[in-house]
């Protein structure tokens, strides 16, 4: 798992993850956190791990507006599409479903769970500004739902997001929602740190990796925002901003490491060599 980066350094976790045939038999099953660079996550990995299942709701063919419970309804729904036999032979599954709705399903949440984080503020704004855009098919809907942004933080079902997402019910302290990440999901990547993130998970499976795709990009910029609505979602989002803030300093000193061993195959290398 992840924690074990932080453990052991980047060569000897890398060594360890390409040497773990058990694991790397599993699907990868990537739990999107909506705007992460997930969109742009996805295609890299559907490009490497095929067969592959995108679990989505396709806003094309159903009745607008759609609330948060129908959306999790039909994401239930989608999900029990993915039963054992298409599972063994999946090689990859994405989608915007929380860690609760795999828990009770062994063929999901027994895979190698992945994730992209990002700071969550600016993960806040750029959701509302998305959502706002004619790029959102239910844009009309949302900003009716939120005037403003003040509005959006303020909202429970926006508070604490990333961690209600991620785990099953640690959304009372960031430092335990962070080590339990840490124990339970193979790889986590920070968008801050995005080519690094993905040469790491990709070096861990045995391959190089370069940027191919760009999508989804919104705007996450504060200028327009005002500090207080800034401050407000801050103090809100306690939970999440200690999660991040634990795991960001966890990854901080590996960065360099990442780099240096993924950049001219040197950890390949150091890997054939080894006995």
């Amino acid at each position: 798992m992840i924690k074990d980066l932080f453990d052991l350094g980047a060569e000897a976790f890398i060594l360890r993850s390409l040497d773990d045939s058990d694991e790397q038999a599993k699907p990868i099953i990537f739990l999107h956190v909506a705007k992460t660079a997930g969109s742009s996550f996805r295609e890299e990995l559907a490009e490497r791990f095929q067969p592959s299942e995108n679990v989505f709701v396709d806003f094309s063919t159903v009745e607008l507006p759609i609330d948060l419970k129908k959306y999790a309804a039909i994401m239930d729904e989608n999900l029990l599409e993915l039963n054992d036999r298409r599972m063994a032979r999946c090689r990859m599954v994405s989608g915007h479903f929380t860690y609760g709705q795999i828990s009770g399903k062994k063929n999901l949440v027994q895979s190698r769970l992945v994730t992209f984080i990002r700071h969550p503020i600016s993960r806040l704004v750029s959701f509302y500004k998305y959502h706002c855009s004619s790029a959102h098919p239910d844009n009309a809907s949302f900003k009716k739902d939120y005037t403003t942004f003040r509005h959006f933080v303020h909202a429970p079902e926006n508070i604490n997001g990333i961690c209600r997402q991620l785990t099953p019910d640690l959304v009372t302290n960031g430092a335990d929602a962070a080590e339990w990440i840490k124990r339970n999901y193979y790889w986590v990547g920070i968008q801050e740190n995005y080519v690094a993130s993905v040469k790491l998970l990709f070096a861990m499976t045995g391959m190089r990796f370069s940027p191919r795709h760009n999508i989804r990009v919104s705007d996450s910029s504060y200028a327009d925002v005002d500090p207080e609505d800034i401050q407000l979602a801050e103090q809100l989002n306690a939970v999440d901003m200690q999660m991040y803030t634990v795991l960001a300093e966890n990854f901080s000193p590996r960065w360099e490491e990442i780099y240096h061993q993924t950049d001219y195959d040197r950890v390949f290398k150091v890997y054939l060599e080894g006995q």
